[in-house]
């Protein structure tokens, strides 16, 4: 074992007394040991310091914030007291599979150009189990963050520190909901690349106490969606924009005029192809063609519904 781990894992909980336990575990029983884990505790008003306590081993820390700032600062002080050349994200519901650390670790050791590794994912709700199947290369995975869904998946992401560091990329802490996607966009900018692993390293749990199932999310998720918008996109105008995003994720029901416009700005974005970022400009049109798509179909629908039939 060296004297300074290899990798940091860095696990932010908050209230998770019933589950922070068996994702300690998880890390505990990795292959490769060379870790140090970071357990930071979000001022949680039950008994989860107390969980976190019972594990005796010298690699594992317990930080405490002084008040309850958010899963964002939580992330960004356990990055600030890690050690290790490589920071594996886990959140404190999740179950990381036994070779997680050590396959991810092997990967970025043979690709010293790849910034932040992801992995697929085993979805666990109730008694049902899918596999969460994410693009495999640094285009495709860019080009999903245009979606602010399906890049990858952040439990499962192992980030060089040093280039977090070398670029000061930290995760935003004014998001209490996608500070995920605020982090790759900043690092998408900074230069990096992203690579996903396609072999699910992570049990990835579904219950109600999820953030992903807050009601506000998908309001939450427009400034980052216009952000990423504006550095793809530099030809369209500030209202193109706002269009173009309204329709990706439409969040009421849209006029026929804020639907013509939006199909227009997307006409308009899928004819540059230039990549800016190293996004795949084929996976970005395709996005911009399936949203056209399900939009003209929704104009379409009055008029190609079936006559009703009757009484004379």
């Amino acid at each position: 074992m060296s004297a300074m781990p290899i990798v940091s894992v860095v696990l932010p909980v908050y209230n998770r007394e019933h589950l922070v336990g068996e994702a300690i575990r998880s890390i505990l029983d990795q292959r490769f040991q060379d870790w140090e884990l970071i357990v930071v505790d979000d001022a949680s008003t039950d008994a989860t310091a107390s969980v976190v306590g019972s594990f005796y081993d010298s690699r594992l820390r317990l930080v405490q914030m002084p008040a309850n700032l958010g899963v964002a600062s939580a992330r960004d002080l356990g990055i600030a007291c890690a050690r290790g050349a490589y920071i594996a994200t886990m959140d404190s519901d999740d179950v990381a599979l036994t070779d997680r650390l050590a396959l991810q670790v092997e990967f970025m050791e043979h690709n010293p150009d790849v910034a932040i590794l992801a992995t697929d994912a085993i979805k666990v709700q109730a008694q049902r189990q899918v596999r969460m199947d994410y693009p495999e290369t640094d285009g495709a995975i860019k080009a999903m963050l245009l979606k602010v869904d399906g890049a990858m998946i952040h439990p499962t992401t192992m980030i060089r520190r040093q280039f977090l560091r070398d670029h000061e990329v930290r995760y935003r802490s004014n998001f209490r909901t996608d500070e995920d996607h605020c982090l790759y966009l900043d690092a998408m900018l900074a230069g990096a690349r992203f690579h996903n692993l396609k072999i699910p390293l992570l049990h990835y749990r579904r219950h109600a106490g999820n953030v992903t199932l807050d009601p506000l999310l998908a309001a939450r998720k427009r400034p980052i969606r216009e952000q990423v918008a504006q550095r793809f996109f530099p030809n369209l105008t500030t209202r193109e924009i706002d269009a173009l995003v309204e329709l990706i994720e439409p969040r009421q029901s849209l006029s026929v005029v804020q639907s013509v416009l939006g199909l227009a700005a997307i006409h308009k974005a899928m004819t540059d192809l230039r990549s800016y970022f190293g996004e795949d400009r084929a996976a970005v049109n395709q996005l911009l063609a399936r949203t056209s798509g399900r939009i003209v179909r929704a104009l379409r629908q009055p008029v190609d519904a079936p006559a009703a039939t009757g009484g004379p």
